[in-house]
């Protein structure tokens, strides 16, 4: 089978996906799929660095890194994901946040199950604390020697803490259980070019109406161990669980990762 519709069937979709959301604040799904995604050795580290600056008349400053590792054994993958966001604009921190991810695979075949546990804290949120404990089941639906296209679907739950701005210290403590369909796709452009993207939809389970969504796209150029990137990230959520945050946000970073 050709792979060439698969690929110009998957930038479409991206591209239909991205750009009906408007530039607001950030919301707290977070990919690691684009980290862990080609840990296929027996032991793997990695870094990942972003990051967009000004200054002059503005000054703003973003940055975000991530540290992974991977261990693999048969049937077995093992991995671990560490990372930090921060962002200021005029001197004022915007974003100052943590995430840790822990997930384990069991490959069958080209498919495999999944375990997960993740915390993090989204300080333009004022999200405190998010844990995060699921499973699932990775379905491979195309595969060659450069590209794949994959779906997951599963359920984990979910406990954020977010902190309220009034005279007395208070938080608002919620609790859901939530189904997820994820969408995981690479292409392979050029020799050194390669397109990567991430889907991932989440919605709880007794309210439909809360639904959550993060794409994230990228392109990459290889010079041997170092990629350069440019990578386009949006996040919605449809319906923010405090008041005056706004319900998606955009972003585009240029960095690079390499292989310790």
């Amino acid at each position: 089978m050709s792979k060439t519709p698969f690929r110009y069937a998957g930038l479409l979709l991206v591209f239909m996906l991205l750009f009906p959301f408007k530039l607001l604040n950030a919301q707290g799904i977070v990919n690691t799929e684009k980290m862990l995604s080609d840990a296929n050795d027996t032991f793997t580290l990695s870094m990942d660095v972003n990051g967009n600056f000004s200054f002059g008349n503005i000054l703003f400053f973003q940055a975000s890194s991530s540290f992974t590792g991977g261990i693999k054994k048969d049937h077995h993958l093992l991995r671990a994901v560490f990372g930090y966001d921060y962002l200021s604009s005029e001197g004022n921190i915007k974003s100052s946040d943590v995430f840790h991810q822990f997930r384990y695979n069991y490959s069958i075949g080209t498919h495999s199950l999944y375990g997960f546990y993740q915390i993090q804290n989204t300080r333009s949120l004022k999200l405190k604390n998010r844990s995060l404990s699921g499973a699932g089941i990775r379905l491979n639906l195309f595969r060659n020697a450069n590209d794949y296209f994959d779906i997951a679907l599963g359920g984990f739950y979910e406990s954020e803490k977010y902190e309220l701005e009034t005279s007395l210290p208070e938080r608002l403590t919620v609790n859901n259980i939530k189904v997820n369909v994820n969408a995981f796709w690479k292409l392979q452009l050029e020799e050194r070019t390669q397109f990567i993207s991430t889907i991932y939809y989440q919605v709880t389970a007794n309210k439909l109406s809360d639904q959550r969504l993060f794409v994230e796209s990228k392109i990459s150029y290889s010079l041997n161990k170092v990629d350069l990137s440019v990578m386009y990230r949006n996040r919605t959520h449809k319906e923010p669980y405090i008041f005056g945050i706004d319900k998606s946000d955009q972003r585009v970073l240029f960095g690079f990762s390499f292989d310790l």
